[in-house]
């Protein structure tokens, strides 16, 4: 086995594995991952250094890559984040966070600093935290960095697709046999946190229809690559039942889910796909039916989705949107509280990983003794730990990747560029909305997958058509 087949096998592997202990947000399961994914870059650098002849990452579409200004902002945010632990004398503290010196100040004159404690205090809260979340980080980084390496022929890409696919109806089937059933486990395990709906092997239903959001595009993606072929029916009529039954079925248990910033990010992501199609109408030859009939089985999937949920019950979904159910989640309390740290913390944030220590500061007392873990707001959490800076910089790569991704799309020349780069878009543009009512990308595998989205997203769009990548025999030839 070559050390591209056993990089792209233990990626795939990681893609099937990690949404299993609870969407890999347990310290077994995070472990693992980053174990895995170093011990791969370490299989990479270690090939790099001693390869002989031509691999086929090197080869193929693998050279296309995301703009140097992108990279630009995911430097700032490492260095952002590995700044935020180096210990600054109280007086430049006082300067860079006025807010984290008084903190600090505070408990020296409060006499609950050790003895001997030094003057200078990091910019985290935490040192620890901020370390762990920042191994994280960089573990992330260099998944992705391996997706793009070695997701590099169209082949490839089908079979990451096939795979996420494989994973979300998993996901999808077992969610609802659990929620139907009463039984609401996790192999095994009683979720006392559920809440009324299907949640797969997540413990949070939100995080479970995330999951979901991401992939049903895909499936759609691959259903609409050969629309407008000659004999298109003909020749893809079971493919485009399959896939489109697939869709049907992923979009099921999102509804089931009961997630309402699963359902309202589903219908985003379909009505972003129609507005598209409605774009490429104006802009293809007079005559062109392709994306007329691209929005009408769009339509149609949704339209089935919707009578099928209804049969089945659409009574407690409904109830999801009430007035009391709104008011209720508490969400946007914990978004003006969270303004209100950015604020005190705008330019370097209180440490990665320190959310739920630095949010108690500005939290009314409900008198319930909870605490609050994550944002519910993927953006204010990202800009209170990291600042204007570094969480910025992230905000900023993850949207303008999105849009560079749409302006390549656009000038695709293939089916499956049209097809699966839509879907990967479409994806994407889903947990986009849905991160601005949950914590969805503070989930290992919903971020994993939202990083391979990017990635399929490239390498789908540079695809030409009718020309195949060349094969590593080829290019030794």
């Amino acid at each position: 086995m070559t050390r591209d087949n056993i990089i792209f096998g233990g990626l795939c592997l990681v893609l099937i594995l990690i949404p299993l202990p609870f969407g890999g947000n347990e310290d077994g399961a995070i472990f693992a991952f980053q174990t895995a994914t170093i011990i791969l870059f370490g299989i990479h650098v270690a090939g790099r250094t001693f390869r002989n002849g031509t691999s086929e990452a090197d080869s193929s579409v693998g050279r296309e890559r995301f703009p140097a200004i992108f990279r630009v902002f995911l430097a700032v945010f490492f260095i952002i984040s590995v700044f935020q632990l180096i210990p600054l004398p109280q007086g430049l503290l006082k300067i860079l966070s006025p807010h984290t010196a008084g903190i600090y100040e505070g408990v020296r004159k409060l006499g609950l600093a050790a003895s001997g404690t030094s003057n200078s205090h990091p910019l985290s809260f935490s040192v620890s935290l901020s370390l762990v979340d920042l191994t994280r980080y960089i573990c992330f980084g260099l998944y992705g960095y391996l997706g793009l390496r070695y997701i590099a022929t169209k082949r490839r890409v089908k079979i990451v697709i096939l795979l996420m696919i494989f994973a979300a109806i998993f996901q999808t089937f077992y969610g609802l046999t659990e929620f139907i059933s009463g039984s609401k486990r996790i192999f095994g395990w009683k979720n006392i946190h559920e809440a009324g709906g299907a949640f797969g092997t997540f413990i949070n239903r939100n995080h479970f229809s995330g999951f979901l959001e991401m992939i049903l595009p895909l499936s759609l993606g691959l259903l609409l690559a050969r629309i407008g072929e000659p004999g298109f029916f003909r020749k893809y009529r079971l493919k485009t039942v399959f896939f489109g039954a697939l869709a049907v079925v992923m979009a099921i248990g999102i509804f089931y889910s009961r997630s309402r910033g699963g359902i309202l990010s589903l219908a985003g992501s379909l009505f972003f796909m129609l507005a598209v199609f409605g774009v490429q109408n104006k802009r293809r030859e007079a005559g062109s039916s392709k994306p007329k009939m691209q929005a009408i089985i769009v339509g149609a999937i949704a339209l089935v989705t919707v009578l099928t949920v209804i049969l089945i019950g659409i009574k407690p979904l409904l109830e999801r949107f009430s007035k009391e159910q709104l008011v209720k989640t508490g969400r946007a309390d914990y978004a003006v509280n969270t303004l209100k740290l950015i604020k005190d913390y705008f330019v370097f944030g209180t440490g990665l990983g320190t959310y739920s220590y630095s949010y108690k500061m500005v939290e009314r007392d409900y008198g319930d003794g909870a605490v609050l873990n994550h944002a519910h707001d993927d953006y204010l959490e990202v800009l209170a730990e990291s600042g204007i800076i570094g969480g910025g910089s992230l905000i900023v790569l993850a949207l303008g990747a999105f849009g560079y991704l749409l302006v390549k799309w656009m000038k695709h020349d293939s089916p499956f560029s049209e097809g699966v780069g839509l879907g990967c878009l479409a994806g994407i543009f889903a947990i986009l909305i849905h991160s601005l009512s949950d914590f969805n990308l503070r989930i290992p595998a919903n971020f994993i997958y939202f990083i391979i989205l990017y990635v399929l997203g490239l390498r789908s769009v540079v695809i030409k058509s009718g020309t195949p990548p060349p094969s590593v025999a080829d290019i030794k030839k």
